[in-house]
């Protein structure tokens, strides 16, 4: 997962920040990092089966994100690997308590406009993340080749450039926003 083994074993409850009673870097689709803006610890987790690969946190976005918006925890790259093509999955973040998430907002192509943009991913019955709270948590669906996935193929794998934030965003006197 690009993650080293002294860095996941700093999670919480002894490096089981998912809490399954197994080491997080001793499962390939579970991965645990502090984040880049406090320190405080994100747990990633695909489902069994599946690999997490190339993880990372930034507290910086590239480019500016959307006026308005903010990242407490910074954004977050992926790639899950080993699911069938045309397949689907699901990553769950695991945040640290405290913060009231309101979106989740990505960084790259989407299957109407190539061009790398910002956009809101609210599950639509398909692909989207879900805010949950109690606990905090993020649970980000996606489908090979759709809507979230970076590399719009299908080839089973999915990856992502995104993170949970707060705020709204604030539009200007002719500016477009599109959001799907």
């Amino acid at each position: 997962d690009g993650i080293g083994a002294g860095v996941e074993n700093g999670a919480p409850n002894d490096g089981d920040g998912n809490l399954d009673g197994v080491a997080d870097s001793g499962q390939p689709h579970v991965t645990s990092l502090p984040n880049a803006v406090d320190g405080s610890y994100v747990t990633l987790c695909s489902p069994s089966g599946s690999v997490l690969r190339s993880v990372s946190n930034t507290a910086a976005p590239w480019p500016v994100p959307l006026d308005g918006l903010s990242y407490p925890i910074g954004l977050f790259s992926f790639t899950v690997d080993g699911l069938a093509l045309d397949g689907t999955t699901t990553v769950t973040l695991l945040l640290p308590p405290g913060t009231a998430y309101t979106s989740y907002w990505k960084y790259g192509p989407t299957p109407d406009n190539i061009a790398h943009h910002w956009y809101e991913f609210l599950y639509n019955g398909t692909t989207g993340a879900e805010i949950l709270s109690g606990p905090d948590r993020v649970v980000l669906h996606f489908a090979d080749g759709l809507r979230g996935d970076d590399d719009l193929t299908a080839d089973g794998k999915v990856t992502d450039i995104g993170g949970p934030s707060t705020g709204a965003v604030k539009l200007h006197r002719g500016t477009t926003l599109l959001v799907l």
